[in-house]
Formats: C-alpha cells, structure tokens, sequence
C-alpha cells in the first residue's frame, strides 16, 4: 500500500514594510483572455464584470505586496522576477 500525496503547503507573505500578507506578480508583454458578463439597465450598458482569466506568454517584471505595492528584493537589492526567487525569498521569511 502506498503513501498517499502529501497536500502542498502554501508559504505565508508578509511584507518587509507594512506587514501586508497579499502578494502579486506584475508581468509585461502577456496576453489575458476574460471571460466577461455583460450588464444592462433599461436596455444601456451598465456594467462588465470580469469572471475567469488565463494568461499566456509574458515575462514576470516583479512580485510586490498588494497592499503597499513593495518590491520584494534579493538580500542584494534585486529585484526577483522569477519563481525559483520568490520561492527562495518566501522560505526565508517565514515566521
């Protein structure tokens, strides 16, 4: 009998700045593809809601805190822009 899969476990963020525990990645030259909900009200246009997105291509610029929009750099000042980096990073900083 074989042991079943261990769940990954998510790394915690916490900003270096304003302790914010929200974490995006900022990337240039992607392609996004939305799935979109059109809305009216006596028949005009009054809203457009975004659902599910995928994304395809582009490179990652930079990963920073949601909240404050804080880099998160190397101990050397770079900016990490890979997840191998972020990864490293997260493992460093946990509590």
């Amino acid at each position: 009998m074989s042991t079943p899969a261990k769940a990954p476990t998510p790394l915690e963020f916490h900003c270096p700045r304003c302790n914010g525990s929200r974490l995006e990645e900022v990337m240039d030259n992607v392609t996004v593809m939305s799935r979109i909900f059109v809305h009216e009200v006596d028949g005009e246009l009054a809203d457009v809601n975004y659902g599910d997105q995928t994304n395809e291509n582009g490179e990652i610029i930079q990963f920073q805190c949601v909240k404050c929009g804080a880099v998160i750099l190397t101990e050397s000042g770079s900016t990490i822009n890979t997840y191998e980096g972020l990864f490293a990073w997260l493992k460093s900083h946990q509590p």
